[in-house]
């Protein structure tokens, strides 16, 4: 039986593959951190909020290259809804304001503006 090779190929996949451990080990570093600094506050606190926001941004780091990964394993159709998943993840914390635009359009708006103010 033939092994079936994703749609990156061997190489690229190894690549993601490897990213997606060294990412994931330094985000599980970086939130070790940031709990321990809310703890026991060694940090400036102008370092904490630095740490904080770059959490965020390592843990969709993380998820987005392993799931990019995964579904690289699959095939074309799976790859595409995650990397499109992955880029709304992005866009939505990059650009907070664009959530309620994406909400307000999709439901007429008023309702849910009420709900969130």
């Amino acid at each position: 039986m033939e092994k079936r090779k994703g749609i990156l190929g061997g190489s690229a996949e190894k690549f993601f593959d490897i990213i997606g451990e060294i990412i994931g080990f330094l985000t599980i570093l970086l939130i070790i951190l940031v709990f321990s600094n809310a703890k026991w506050g060694f940090l400036p606190e102008n370092i904490a909020t630095i740490l904080i926001t770059v959490q965020t941004y390592a843990i969709i780091a993380t998820v987005g290259v392993v799931s990019l990964e995964f579904a690289a394993k699959r095939g074309w159709i799976l790859f595409i809804i995650i990397a499109a998943l992955v880029a709304a993840a992005i866009i939505i914390t990059l650009l907070p304001g664009t959530m309620d635009n994406w909400i307000n359009g999709m439901s007429g708006g008023a309702a849910i503006g009420a709900l969130a103010a």
